[in-house]
């Protein structure tokens, strides 16, 4: 219902929060999905859809909309919260990215208890070639009480639909308003419409973007999930009579991944599958006692190998969003360049270095490429810009290359991402201190130090015979 048009889209929640013992974000975002639901009444009317076959959707709180919608799309997300199967320790998890949306909302708790939500607001990833956006990551606006949550997060959408731009589309999201209005005043507009919340918590961290691949025992049940890491989100079968090229004698493809999880589930009764944050599958309620029979079940159809080799660190933490030939708003590939992206560099050697790579068919970047180690962002045909300063645990917001005004490596060839990436890479580990992460040693190096290490490499000199006027970067973020 939700899916598309100026208003609030479907909500985000960690699925494998459903089965907490501390804290249900699924819940919470089919909570929250109902009460911003658009009226069913026109879409059932418009697409000649049989009431009979409705579903009860309008019972409960509704948001009220109005007779113009939003300004623009809407995006809303709830983090998550679990207890470490080693430790009982909570950890934070923030497997949605919740500050990537216009709005997101992350438990915060106290002896065991949710006693509180902090409230993010004014982020998304969306930029447009020629126009001044940007993306950046939403800031905390403040802290909410579970009375007070509903009808805070009204007033948030409230003000903006009062004073979002309705005039320009490419300056039409709640990122727009926090960045020229500032948060303060955006507090004090919600206190206006009634909206109660205290300070934001210093200091306080939504967690990292959590993968849930492999094992997890699920506390309120006591059964397992398996998380299974699927490359791009793309259930396909690869041909199994091309499976191994005579020639060569190489494996090619990820195995018959679309006849893997009807097969699993029917031979395991009971079992069920969820859809990831990061488009990978949950498969949860499975019996303790079938852990080894699953895996075997899985591996059958080739799961766990591309080209007969174990999937590598890099792959299983990166990806892309679908591109070319799907997307008609893409560029370029993204899903069809990214799994030979990550071939290349494990060929160079960096398979197992604990970094993401995040590839987009154009600047809208569904997948996050700038939360990402390193974004690739498409340009044009077979053209990727650069994107630094992100970092694996989706904790930062990455950049263009920028550096005295100048847009360096916004073109850059198909055939030469990989070698940057490599040289990227081989230069973090060759001046890193005390095993700091790659996106944390980008920013403290900074964009400069990163023009002047890849032209000094002889392979890329090309790279910088031309460059571009700067976009507009908010100045936070300049590096």
């Amino acid at each position: 219902m939700n899916g598309c048009g100026d208003n609030v889209r479907n909500v985000m929640g960690c699925p494998l929060s459903k089965f907490s013992d501390l804290y249900d974000a699924h819940a919470k975002a089919h909570e929250y999905g109902r009460y911003f639901q658009i009226p069913s009444a026109p879409h059932v009317q418009v697409f000649a859809i049989d009431p009979n076959y409705v579903r009860d959707m309008e019972a409960g709180p509704k948001y009220d909309y109005g007779d113009k919608l939003l300004n623009r799309k809407f995006k809303i997300a709830f983090s998550a919260v679990h207890r470490d199967e080693q430790t009982g320790e909570i950890t934070y998890d923030n497997c949605v990215e919740l500050r990537t949306n216009d709005m997101g909302i992350a438990p915060i708790v106290e002896d065991e208890k949710v006693v509180g939500y902090q409230v993010y607001v004014g982020g998304g990833q969306g930029e447009k070639n020629g126009k001044p956006t940007f993306a950046t990551l939403g800031v905390p606006l403040g802290v909410f009480s579970e009375e007070n949550l509903m009808h805070g997060l009204k007033s948030i959408v409230d003000v903006h639909k009062e004073w979002g731009d309705r005039k320009n589309r490419h300056w039409a999201r709640l990122k727009y308003v926090v960045h020229k209005q500032g948060v303060e005043w955006y507090r004090e507009q919600v206190r206006e419409k009634g909206g109660v919340f205290e300070l934001p918590k210093p200091g306080f961290d939504p967690g990292p973007r959590m993968m849930h691949h492999g094992w997890t025992t699920l506390p309120t049940t006591g059964k397992l999930a398996y998380g299974a890491y699927i490359e791009n989100g793309r259930l396909v079968d690869s041909d199994p009579d091309a499976v191994q090229d005579s020639r060569s004698g190489i494996v090619t493809g990820n195995g018959q991944l679309k006849a893997m999880v009807p097969a699993a589930l029917q031979a395991f009764p009971g079992t069920e599958v969820m859809i990831t944050a990061n488009q990978d599958l949950l498969f949860v309620n499975i019996d303790p006692d079938a852990k080894e029979t699953f895996e075997a079940k899985l591996a059958e159809f080739g799961y766990g190998k591309r080209k007969g080799k174990a999937y590598s660190t890099l792959r299983v933490l990166s990806g892309s969003c679908v591109g070319l030939p799907t997307c008609r708003l893409s560029y370029t590939d993204s899903e069809q360049f990214e799994p030979e992206l990550i071939d290349e560099l494990e060929e160079k050697g960096f398979g197992e270095v604990h970094e993401s790579i995040g590839i987009t068919g154009c600047e809208r970047q569904c997948f996050r490429p700038g939360t990402k180690s390193i974004g690739w962002v498409g340009q044009g045909p077979d053209m990727y810009a650069l994107k630094l300063g992100g970092s694996e645990d989706g904790r930062h917001q990455g950049t263009w290359v920028v550096v005295d005004d100048q847009w360096h490596l916004r073109r850059v060839p198909r055939e030469d991402v990989s070698k940057v990436t490599a040289a990227l890479f081989e230069w973090h580990h060759a001046n890193r201190d005390n095993g700091e992460d790659f996106g944390a040693f980008t920013r403290r190096m900074g964009n400069a130090a990163a023009v002047a290490h890849l032209r000094s490499r002889s392979e890329l000199e090309h790279l910088f015979e031309k460059s571009f006027p700067a976009p507009f970067i908010p100045p936070a973020q300049a590096v």
